[in-house]
């Protein structure tokens, strides 16, 4: 028979191996907060700069963020009621990707500064 204090250990044993198991799946999905310099392919990245060149062609946006370097950011359909025009300071979440041999975002969010 399993006794109060064995049930107890177990119970905190399983509470702290999933509050581990929770804490390394929001660190792998998070995005980071990093430089344009810094981008790695397959990334989930958190960019900050300046727009540039906007355009927006059938509902999809494009522009390039500019801080000490560049990149080009995409994002379809936009998920964001934000209106944002060239010279704009704003934060972009997203995924870094290839794209003819260019590496871009593409957002999942864009946030004003």
């Amino acid at each position: 028979m399993i006794t109060d204090r064995t049930l107890i250990r177990i119970s905190l044993t399983v509470a702290a191996v999933g509050i581990v198991v929770l804490f390394i799946l929001v660190s792998l999905t998070e995005p980071q907060r990093i430089s344009i310099a810094e981008l790695k392919p397959g990334e989930n990245v958190l960019v900050s700069g300046t727009v540039a060149d906007y355009k927006e062609s059938k509902g999809t946006i494009f522009f390039t963020l500019e801080n000490i370097s560049s990149v080009n950011v995409v994002m379809f359909p936009p998920t964001t009621d934000v209106k944002i025009k060239d010279g704009d300071s704003v934060t972009v979440a997203g995924k870094v990707q290839y794209y003819r041999s260019e590496m871009e975002i593409v957002a999942k969010d864009i946030k004003m500064q």
